[in-house]
C-alpha cells in the first residue's frame, strides 16, 4: 500500500515538473526512465518464492532446509536494493541534479520570474 501511494506522489511530482519546467529532451530522456520503471515495475521487482507451486520443475523438491530458506531471503532482499538503487535512486537523483542545473542557470540569468516557483514547488 505505501508502494503504491509513493510511486503516486512520485508521478504527481514529475506532472509538476512537466508542468513547471521548460521542455527539453534531456528532461525527457530523465523522466523517461522512471516511466520504463513504471511500466515493468510488477516483473522487475518480482522474485520467485521457493514455496510457489511454479517455482521448481516437477522432479524438484521444495525447500525445507532453513539455512536455505534464509539464504533465499538475503538474495531476495539484496534483489529488491540492487533494483531501487538502480531503476528508482539513480535516476530520480540524476533528475534532481539536472533541475538544480536547470534553476542555477535561471537564477544566473536575467529572466528568471520563475526561479522562486521552480524553488519552492520542486527542490526542498
Amino acid at each position: 500500500m505505501e508502494l503504491a501511494r509513493n510511486n503516486r506522489e512520485l508521478w504527481e511530482l514529475i506532472g509538476s515538473i512537466e508542468t513547471i519546467f521548460p521542455h527539453t529532451q534531456e528532461l525527457d530522456r530523465h523522466i523517461k526512465k522512471l516511466e520504463s520503471y513504471d511500466e515493468d515495475f510488477e516483473t522487475q521487482f518480482r522474485i520467485q518464492s521457493p514455496f510457489e507451486e511454479d517455482a521448481f520443475d516437477s522432479d524438484s523438491e521444495e525447500i525445507e532446509d532453513p539455512e536455505e530458506i534464509e539464504r533465499f531471503k538475503f538474495e531476495a532482499i539484496d534483489k529488491a536494493v540492487k533494483l531501487s538503487k538502480e531503476k528508482i535512486d539513480e535516476p530520480i537523483d540524476n533528475l534532481l541534479e539536472y533541475l538544480n542545473g536547470e534553476i542555477e542557470k535561471k537564477a544566473n540569468s536575467e529572466d528568471n520570474e520563475d526561479l522562486q516557483v521552480w524553488r519552492t514547488t520542486i527542490l526542498p
